[in-house]
């Protein structure tokens, strides 16, 4: 102990610890890696006067790894049927159950380059500097759209991330935008998209001060079609 301090841990001065009560603190090891460790102190005092403090560090790694798995399976996420995933700060995945496993089977490989993890790192940062204990976003994987709740634990600094498969709603939800701006007959844009898209095009002309040309055809006589073979008719034509 060096003026209160244990080298290489994490800890508050000697002073704000009250003897032989056990606390958690954490060491990093010589290759960098932090781990949980359990400190006890207590006071021995000589003869002489001189005081003395004795520190016993235990390692506790697989004590937490227990724990988390007990507390994963206090909330059943082995038969949850939408995937869950935990890595740390660094992309080094720590867990995936099951359906993760069968949904996205190489998610362990690629860390923060898997596109179900890309960008996940600065979405930690935010929510460690913004104080919030989770958000929502959608990551596509392949054809596959989720909707990732994703939560920061700071016990173990790790991101929690329970997702939940919306592709079905993403197409229909793009299929009504579709329907939305093409016309049911011929399946080409409608005029609200015409519309929208000459508010466009004009905007960049003026802007990028150039012309623009508008090609428009006319059927000419096509309600004789109509008047004389009928309108299913004039459809098919049309």
């Amino acid at each position: 102990i060096h003026r209160g301090h244990i080298a290489g841990f994490a800890t508050s001065p000697m002073t704000a610890r009250r003897m032989g009560e056990r606390q958690e603190i954490y060491g990093r090891r010589k290759t960098g890696e932090e781990f949980p460790a359990e400190a006890s102190i207590s006071k021995l005092e000589l003869e002489d006067g001189e005081k003395l403090f004795t520190v016993v560090l235990r390692d506790i790694t697989g004590r937490k790894w227990a724990e988390e798995k007990l507390a994963r399976l206090a909330s059943f996420p082995e038969l949850n049927p939408q995937p869950i995933v935990e890595v740390d700060l660094d992309g080094h995945v720590h867990y995936f159950n099951p359906k993760a496993a069968r949904s996205i089977p190489d998610i362990g490989e690629e860390g923060f380059q898997h596109p179900f993890l890309t960008g996940l790192q600065s979405v930690a940062v935010d929510l460690r500097i913004g104080g919030k204990t989770s958000t929502v976003r959608e990551v596509l994987v392949g054809d596959v759209w989720y909707e990732q709740v994703i939560h920061y634990v700071k016990e173990n600094k790790r991101i929690r991330i329970y997702a939940r498969d919306i592709s079905d709603r993403k197409r229909a939800v793009e299929a009504l935008e579709e329907q939305a701006i093409r016309d049911s007959l011929t399946n080409l844009y409608n005029r609200r998209y015409f519309n929208h898209r000459m508010e466009e095009e004009i905007a960049k002309a003026v802007r990028n001060k150039t012309s623009l040309a508008i090609l428009l055809c006319d059927l000419d006589h096509f309600k004789i079609i109509n008047d004389t073979r009928g309108h299913h008719t004039g459809d098919e034509v049309l």
